[in-house]
């Protein structure tokens, strides 16, 4: 498993389930998914060589992407390398993972996506600032979960925007692209013999920090997107890059009309997301992806006028400091299903508009419901902090 957070335990667990011993590669040895696999080993999972070096020593036999854009580039190399089955291309991983590289190949397939710029230097984004037209994204080219992301409102923002997110960027490169309006959703496709069977869709939401998802609520029966041609576009581009068996996670923006796809990647998102679309659907996409790795048949979805309405929430604190005391809301604990603490009861603070206390996950009467009680995010814990003196 490349990855060893707490995003990639449902992963772990599948693999475990069906027998196998599972090892993980990353930096943090504490790490929940680190603890719960069956071997660990502390390398970064963003150096193929060295992953790579694991895989042979160890005499793994498959290897899965855990949740993270760059886990997904070194499977994609380890893969091509070694001959594994059931992965991507790097330049087929790159097209669709880089941002500049994916807008591109939304021009030469025709999807719906925004209008942008690709830019590696301060001084061509002002350059071009006479041609665009506010308000703007700004946003690394390799790097998710909104870091490095502004909104731009006029050209004397834009100097700043693009500085920031340049010195967030690996790759030293960032796209500009134009700013949607409407309502931020996710598709999660399982592709098997070149053909996208969708297993769950769902609208998503954020908390104080409008650059990452801290809620999700999944839709029961097909969106009206799904519908009007969103799949049409997900299979021109599995068959445009003939893509491997695998998973394909779409976000994309809708205005009550029309759609517009934002992104599109091949690993896992992250969150837990996998346990939202397992519970909702009830198809084993954790299960489906460890099959595929080793080169096993997989059942596509079935059933999808049964999917049920279900939440995943991020609980997250309202401001930095000192959280002497946190605990789910006892109205909450009604509805939940799976609880996961990633935070000690009394902890530090440091950056309220990233950290996470925990994630839980649970299920409604109705959509309409869930909507609700994911916005009222106020009302989902109990929290007592002691101000520094």
């Amino acid at each position: 498993m490349v990855g060893a957070s707490h995003a990639e335990l449902p992963l772990i667990r599948a693999g475990q389930e069906l027998g196998h011993w599972v090892g993980t590669v990353g930096n943090d040895a504490q790490a929940l998914g680190a603890k719960a696999s069956d071997s660990h080993f502390a390398v970064d999972f963003s150096d193929d060589e060295a992953v790579l070096r694991v895989f042979e020593e160890e005499k793994f036999e498959a290897v899965v992407a855990g949740c993270n854009d760059f886990a997904a580039f070194t499977v994609a190399r380890l893969s091509q390398a070694r001959g594994l089955v059931n992965s991507d291309s790097y330049e087929v991983t790159r097209k669709i993972h880089h941002k500049d590289s994916f807008r591109e190949l939304s021009m030469e397939l025709g999807l719906n996506s925004p209008t942008h710029f690709s830019i590696s230097t301060v001084e061509e984004a002002n350059g071009i600032s006479q041609r665009l037209q506010f308000p703007l994204i700004v946003k690394p080219t390799d790097l998710t979960g909104g870091k490095g992301v502004s909104v731009v409102h006029d050209a004397a923002e834009l100097s700043t925007a693009v500085s920031m997110a340049l010195s967030r960027s690996r790759i030293k490169r960032v796209v500009v692209e134009s700013y949607i309006d409407g309502s931020l959703r996710s598709a999660l496709f399982v592709v098997l013999s070149g053909v996208p069977h969708l297993v769950v869709s769902a609208d998503e939401f954020m908390y104080l920090n409008p650059f990452l998802v801290s809620s999700a609520v999944t839709n029961t029966g097909q969106a009206s997107e799904v519908r009007q041609g969103l799949v049409n576009q997900i299979e021109s581009v599995v068959t445009g890059l003939d893509l491997a068996d695998g998973l394909m996670h779409v976000q994309y923006i809708w205005s009550g009309k029309d759609f517009t796809i934002l992104e599109i990647c091949r690993r896992p998102p992250g969150d837990l997301y996998l346990l939202l679309a397992e519970f909702s659907s009830g198809y084993k996409v954790s299960e489906a992806l460890v099959r595929l790795a080793f080169g096993e048949s997989v059942q596509p979805p079935t059933n999808l006028e049964s999917i049920k309405s279900v939440f995943r929430l991020c609980l997250m604190p309202p401001r930095s400091g000192e959280l002497r005391e946190w605990r789910v809301h006892p109205k909450l604990l009604r509805q939940i299903e799976f609880q996961l603490d990633l935070l000690p009861q009394r902890v530090r603070i440091i950056d309220h508009l990233t950290q996470k206390l925990g994630i839980v996950l649970g299920f409604g009467n109705s959509r309409d419901d869930l909507h609700l009680l994911v916005k009222d995010h106020s009302s989902h814990m109990n929290l007592v902090f002691e101000d520094l003196k």
